[in-house]
């Protein structure tokens, strides 16, 4: 995925801390992209003297000497004088974006003045243009986040909505492009506000500016993209395919399945848990609260999650291409609460090196307020009315001033663990790996996976069953109201017969069977 791509670049720029360019510079990456889908913006010498299609196949000649083949940016018309070609990712070696210049590769990219020659035509055209301001990326980072206007919205719905996941981000923060915001705040080291709170990067150090831009980038903006491909994936699930054999739907089910897995792993060399992404983080998570392998019972290994999580990837790609939408729409619900448990993981973590200076001197990030942008939208959608004061406690600049109330917030996430259909054995409790035993105030809430199911299916269902229950209550008592009127009925007409000498003669109602 070129985005990861990205996403090293900006790991590498802020490994180089010193004067505030390096945040500068990887903002720049961020916001415009270096490795994605690169394009060219030529200026021609002379109008086109006829239309070019969308996707035309075009050659010309790279700085390198070599011919490339590129394709039409957009349709061209007749008369134009701008004409944009998109590069080959298989061929071309043009990586321009916002990347430094130390990171700059123009050797793949167009040669200026040059010549395009377009398929089944004989003319060629003569451009020119500047190979650093005129190679721009399609794809960039900041994409994921102030399009989620609309990207976070059910398409084709005419009530226009956000998708359940994304709702709760939306309600907290008062905007869908949230986390944009944080990272535009932190750039430029001023107050970002929203619904609920500010976060006030003003007085931040510098290592407090690049570890939330970093952190906020690469787990709330990238995770975002998770949970929206996952969406997608089950809205164009369409069923089988058509009786004319059309499988397109499928096929764009499943790629956003393959778009998912991509923004939730990055490259396929980051797999061994050194990842920037959600995959590396619960990797590195699962060493530290005792949940790592296939038992989630380990500290080393991958995170059990992960493997959970692929085999409900594979599973929910099965499901889409037999066009079992409904088993498929259920196994998207699986994975976006596993997705959670890194988020809550890595906020719980931070927490306890805040409240303990000297534990896991090795890791130097400042990333509670990231970690607190993810998990507190989800704790206030659970009715944890105190979320937005909390998070605000986390917020940059407030590092000493919760220390008395952290081990309260901690536990008392642990009460939301339900509602958002994790478990305590999820999660797991931070280990010490000297003592081999569980920190102090950090061990696993007590708890069995199976209870932990069987609570949440309980509680989920609470509310239907109330309302079934009053309804059984309701028809008892009608049943007890009718059986009443018809004793008494009967007891009346006896009583009528006794008095008047007819029927029975005045037989005793005692061990009668009324019918």
């Amino acid at each position: 995925m070129a985005l990861s791509r990205d996403l090293e670049a900006i790991e590498q720029i802020l490994a180089k801390k010193g004067g505030g360019e390096p945040l500068k510079t990887a903002y720049s990456v961020y916001a415009l992209g270096g490795y994605s889908e690169t394009y060219a913006t030529l200026e021609l010498t002379s109008p086109i003297e006829w239309d070019v299609p969308s996707g035309a196949t075009l050659h010309a000649q790279a700085r390198n000497g070599k011919m490339v083949k590129v394709t039409a940016y957009g349709s061209m018309p007749k008369g134009e004088t701008y004409f944009k070609v998109r590069y080959s990712e298989e061929e071309a070696n043009c990586d321009v974006g916002g990347l430094p210049d130390d990171m700059i590769e123009t050797d793949g990219c167009l040669v200026s003045p040059g010549f395009l020659r377009v398929e089944n035509y004989e003319k060629e055209l003569e451009f020119s243009y500047d190979p650093i301001r005129g190679n721009s990326c399609e794809y960039y980072i900041s994409q994921q986040t102030f399009h989620a206007s609309e990207s976070w919205k059910v398409q084709r719905n005419p009530m226009n909505s956000f998708y359940d996941s994304f709702t709760k981000f939306v309600d907290f923060y008062g905007t869908p492009t949230f986390a944009h915001g944080i990272n535009e705040a932190a750039e430029q080291q001023k107050e970002y506000q929203f619904a609920k709170g500010y976060f006030d990067f003003t007085s931040a150090d510098e290592n407090t500016l690049i570890d939330s831009f970093q952190f906020t980038t690469s787990y709330v903006v990238m995770g975002m993209s998770v949970i929206r491909e996952l969406e997608e994936a089950v809205l164009a699930c369409k069923g089988e395919c058509s009786l004319e054999g059309n499988c397109a739907e499928t096929a764009e089910s499943i790629e956003s399945i393959d778009d998912a897995v991509a923004y939730y792993v990055g490259n396929s060399q980051e797999q061994e848990g050194d990842g920037s992404l959600l995959y590396g983080l619960a990797n590195q998570m699962c060493k530290y609260f005792k949940t790592c392998g296939e038992d989630g019972d380990s500290t080393e290994g991958v995170a059990k999650l992960n493997l959970d999580l692929f085999d409900l990837f594979n599973e929910m790609k099965n499901q889409l291409a037999n066009g079992k939408c409904g088993e498929a729409r259920r196994t998207k619900n699986k994975a976006l609460k596993l997705i959670t448990v890194p988020l809550v993981q890595g906020f719980l973590f931070s927490a306890y090196r805040r409240d303990n200076e000297n534990a896991y001197p090795e890791y130097t990030k400042e990333d509670t307020a990231p970690f607190a942008a993810a998990v507190f939208p989800m704790l206030n959608a659970c009715g944890m009315e105190e979320a937005g004061t909390i998070e605000f406690d986390f917020a940059p600049g407030k590092e000493k001033s919760i220390r008395e109330k952290l081990n309260k917030v901690v536990h008392e996430i642990e009460d939301y663990y339900y509602c958002m259909d994790i478990c305590c054995a999820d999660i797991g409790g931070l280990w010490d790996e000297d003592k081999e035993e569980y920190r102090k105030h950090s061990a696993p809430c007590v708890e069995t996976r199976q209870e932990c199911l069987e609570k949440a299916g309980l509680l989920k269902e609470s509310g239907e069953k109330k309302k079934a229950g009053i309804a059984v209550m309701v028809l008892i008592l009608l049943a007890a109201i009718i059986v009443t009127f018809m004793l008494w009925r009967r007891r009346s007409r006896n009583s009528s017969s006794s008095r008047g000498g007819t029927g029975n003669g005045g037989a005793d109602l005692e061990g009668r069977t009324i019918t």
